[in-house]
């Protein structure tokens, strides 16, 4: 049973804790509670309530705090003001605000209360949740849109409209892909918005920082970029956008805002999983490697030929592209790595021998026959493995030895022909010898799997209840 208490100043409620309104009047972000309303707080998370209204509520866990200043800095009403104004200015395209900041400074904050007060004048609000470690809307490793045309609690309750996939819960070594990913959604919420509100990572120090926050205003072009900030930390980020003619302000934390800590991290990009899952149908996969488009991974970018032509009997795949000599064997064969890659080193010397031989227009089929590493290969299998070090010299294509297991439980994004994310899944398991891929995937509902037809290949790894397990190392496989 909860407790019965009468408040009639502002509080915080730390969670994990609910609260239930039975008389008066608060406000949450905006967000005006009816009576009989239940806000729950969960774990690793403060809500702040607004009283209007002497109110009697019933609280049950988390913790009740009564700060003696004010819960949200002055500085922000005022540019609340400023954009309301500059909506009410007659506009050809939606008014685009970029928030930037450290992690726990009130960037996912600011964007839920101005989304609150925005709806209640009747205007049209989209917001793209770019934060892929902490995501609101969508689940992690996904940049996500969403619409939002009445009042919410929390940007959590909101349903994603737009998704594109990175798979990581940090942007180092996919900066592109972010960028991409919110030009994207920017570009399909820009149809039907008035104003779109765009959250960003914590990631404001050093080079990568710069240059994926710079990058992103550079692209997105928009009206006003905020900075929140608790000190000067983001100094930088103020003294090189003082060049642009949009508005840069520069805003305080709320005081009431302390640090999640990891586990908190953990526990709330779980709790993101298990949202997003419960909304999505849950499906099983069969998806054929021959039909289907692999990204983010050097599997199903080349040709693949028998491995037992020139390899042992414990290497079950062999694929080569340009950018790489896939080997995937049936256990670790890390202790057989070294002959395993002077095999495949011989083998791409040949190859580049004959195809310099053909270009010169030798004569290459009787030594083809009689040659012991080409024997066992048809003729234009030979011909086409050797095209693809035209360009190429053999030790500029790096040779990568795989076990086959190494990408199960691998997180991924599923992706129609347009670039549309269906849903995301868990790579159970690829059938090398039927070249069948399963995947434990979450659809919306509408979807039809016949649709997928990109499977991207995320970084983090997933067990059977979408919790973290584990992470692929950036550039391997």
């Amino acid at each position: 049973m909860g407790e019965e208490i009468i408040v009639d100043r502002s509080f915080l409620l730390k969670g994990e804790g609910s609260l239930e309104l039975l008389d008066g009047a608060l406000e949450v972000f905006g967000y005006t509670l009816s009576l009989g309303d239940k806000v729950m707080v969960p774990r690793g998370k403060i809500f702040p309530f607004i009283v209007l209204e002497r109110a009697k509520v019933v609280v049950e866990g988390g913790k009740i705090i009564f700060p003696e200043h004010e819960l949200f800095p002055r500085e922000w009403f005022e540019v609340f003001d400023v954009i309301k104004k500059k909506l009410g200015e007659k506009r050809g395209k939606p008014f685009i605000v970029i928030l930037l900041g450290f992690v726990d400074v009130g960037k996912s904050s600011f964007i839920l209360y101005a989304s609150n007060l925005l709806v209640k004048e009747g205007f049209k609000v989209g917001i793209i949740d770019a934060d892929i470690g902490q995501s609101k809307i969508g689940p992690p490793g996904i940049i996500s849109g969403a619409i939002i045309a009445e009042g919410t609690l929390d940007l959590s309750n909101v349903q994603m409209e737009y998704g594109f996939f990175i798979g990581d819960k940090s942007p180092p070594g996919h900066l592109l892909q972010c960028i991409v990913g919110v030009r994207k959604i920017l570009d399909k919420l820009a149809e039907i918005c008035d104003v779109v509100l765009i959250d960003t990572t914590g990631l404001v120090f050093g080079g990568p920082g710069m240059a994926l926050k710079l990058s992103k205003v550079e692209i997105l072009n928009p009206d006003m970029v905020i900075i929140l900030e608790k000190g000067r930390e983001c100094e930088h980020f103020a003294k090189v956008l003082r060049g642009f003619n949009f508005n840069v302000f520069r805003l305080p934390s709320p005081r009431y805002l302390v640090g999640t800590s990891r586990t908190d991290r953990i526990f709330l990009r779980d709790i993101a999983f298990k949202r997003f899952i419960d909304r999505s149908k849950i499906v099983e996969l069969e998806l054929k490697l021959d039909d289907i488009s692999l990204h983010n991974t050097i599997l199903g970018s080349g040709i693949s030929f028998e491995p037992s032509n020139i390899f042992p009997n414990y290497v079950r795949w062999t694929e080569l592209s340009p950018n790489g000599f896939l080997v995937i064997t049936k256990r670790d064969a890390s202790s057989d790595a070294s002959e395993l890659k002077n095999v495949a080193r011989r083998f791409l010397v040949s190859l580049k021998s004959v195809n310099m031989a053909i270009r010169m227009g030798l004569d290459v089929e009787k030594k083809l026959k009689e040659s012991p590493i080409f024997s066992g290969f048809e003729r234009d299998t030979i011909f086409t493995l050797s095209n693809i070090l035209m360009r190429r010299k053999p030790d500029e294509i790096p040779i990568v030895i795989l076990p086959e297991n190494y990408y199960e439980n691998l997180y991924v994004g599923l992706v129609d022909g347009d670039g549309n994310l269906l849903g995301v899944g868990v790579l159970k398991n690829i059938d090398f010898k039927s070249k069948i891929i399963k995947v434990k995937a979450a659809l919306r509902a509408d979807i039809n799997a016949n649709d997928i037809k990109i499977l991207k290949v995320g970084y983090l790894r997933l067990n059977d209840n979408w919790e973290e397990i584990g992470r692929r190392k950036i550039g391997l496989g």
